[in-house]
C-alpha cells in the first residue's frame, strides 16, 4: 500500500500525541503519574485522540469515554 501525504500526516499527528503523553508522564510526580480515569480521559482527549482511541488505550468502552467527555465539557474542563 503506497504511502500518501494524508497517511504521513496522520502518523505524525499520532507521534506528536505519544510524545506529549511521554512528556506529561516524565514531568509529573510519581504519585500523580497515573491520575484518575477521568483525568486520563481528559488528557488523552485534549491531546487529540478520538473517544474510540481513548477507550482502546484505557480499556474502556467508547460510550463510557463519550460520557466522561460530556461531563468534562459541562464542567468547563474540556473545550
Amino acid at each position: 500500500m503506497p504511502k500518501t501525504e494524508s497517511s504521513d500526516k496522520d502518523m505524525i499527528e499520532r507521534l506528536d500525541i505519544i510524545i506529549g503523553l511521554l512528556c506529561e508522564i516524565a514531568t509529573s510526580q510519581p504519585s500523580e503519574a497515573r491520575g484518575s480515569i477521568t483525568e486520563r480521559i481528559g488528557l488523552l482527549l485534549e491531546l487529540g485522540l478520538s473517544p474510540s482511541d481513548v477507550g482502546k488505550v484505557l480499556g474502556k468502552e467508547t460510550g463510557y469515554v463519550t460520557g466522561v467527555r460530556s461531563r468534562l465539557k459541562k464542567q468547563g474542563k474540556l473545550s
